[in-house]
């Protein structure tokens, strides 16, 4: 009830200083569209990612399916910002690469695809980020750009932006009232829209209520909808014994309620839920806050997500200390609630 209130509070504050950001962000778009501040575009087509609010709308299990998808016929390169990783300047991945390096979410395409891509940079100027990469990977034919809407540094070859089913941008308010870091009105620079993280049961007569409100920003554009598929359940290290029906709960995530939704699905039973904020730093003070979870809850596994798997899978002290009682973390895909918007961007990246 104390959170609900001090939530609520920031949010009423808030709306004193929206004017300023609005302002601030539509002078910013004024001095690009008016040239006086220089886009460039990369050597080789590039697909951006992203979307108009703060939080998770999904951008990484979407980058990994379009890193499945244009695999197949490209040599894929991706690019990102790190956000809140612990290095500086422009980071190209290799072989000794640390999630601290490049990201959590970088870190997490990094190891599940390095030898499906043909490299992974970093970076807060992505063009700098793409020479980089160009350098190091020559053979790079197509560059993913994970978050990138916003940067007018780099003008994309084709945008998807992504819409939360449950915070949809076009009932949002500009932060710091609520959530929309960039005006509605940009989505029009949207080649697609795809409407993440639906139930799965959402109903076509809802979903063209979506669209409707949609194209009200983007006219015409193609719009898709997409939900959570959770595979079984995976080790974080070797020689753990099987995961247990009853579970602890670990997440530092946008959105935590998705997790525990998932987890349940699956027929865990749910004992406690450590949430913490997006992209946690997992230190020896979360472990400790683990092992006493565990501790309380006696017999029961400790269970993840995929994105904090990959951060934790690397830390000795985590599995010195996890490994013999488990450590367990549920993979993650995107599904397709009707067509797939691969065609779509195939096309749009194929030269003119």
């Amino acid at each position: 009830m104390k959170n609900l209130f001090i939530y609520c509070l920031r949010r009423s504050i808030g709306w004193l200083f929206v004017p300023f950001y609005a302002l601030a962000v539509r002078v910013r778009h004024l001095l690009y569209d008016w040239g006086i501040f220089k886009s460039e575009r990369a050597d080789r087509p590039t697909l951006c990612i992203g979307n108009l609010t703060v939080g998770g709308t999904g951008k990484t299990p979407h980058t990994e399916f379009f890193i499945k998808s244009l695999s197949q016929w490209y040599r894929v390169g991706v690019v990102s910002r790190g956000y809140k990783r612990q290095s500086r300047g422009v980071v190209v991945a290799d072989a000794n690469t640390r999630a601290e390096d490049i990201g959590d979410e970088p870190y997490q395409i990094w190891m599940k695809y390095k030898e499906k891509i043909s490299g992974l940079s970093v970076g807060s100027r992505r063009i700098e980020a793409i020479r980089a990469l160009l350098v190091q990977h020559p053979d790079t034919e197509i560059v993913i750009l994970d978050d990138a809407f916003q940067h007018r540094a780099l003008e994309a070859t084709a945008y998807v932006l992504l819409c939360d089913y449950y915070r949809p941008f076009y009932r949002d308010f500009m932060l710091p009232a609520g959530d929309l870091r960039d005006l509605r009105s940009r989505a029009r620079q949207a080649d697609i829209v795809i409407v993440s993280k639906c139930p799965a049961d959402i109903s076509e007569r809802e979903q063209r209520e979506i669209e409707k409100q949609i194209r009200r920003y983007t006219g015409d554009k193609p719009v898709f909808f997409s939900t959570y598929a959770y595979g079984s359940v995976k080790a974080v290290w070797q020689g753990s014994p099987p995961c247990k029906s009853e579970v602890v709960l670990l997440s530092g995530i946008a959105t935590p309620s998705l997790f525990e939704k998932a987890a349940a699905s699956c027929g865990f039973k749910i004992k406690e839920h450590l949430a913490f904020a997006d992209h946690h730093n997992y230190n020896d003070h979360t472990l400790q806050s683990v092992l006493r979870s565990l501790q309380k809850h006696q017999g029961a596994s400790l269970l993840t997500t995929e994105k904090d798997f990959a951060k934790i899978k690397n830390m000795p002290l985590w599995q010195k200390q996890l490994k013999d009682s488990g450590c367990y973390y549920l993979p993650l895909q995107v599904k397709w609630l009707g067509a797939s918007p691969i065609q779509p961007v195939l096309q749009l990246l194929q030269p003119a």
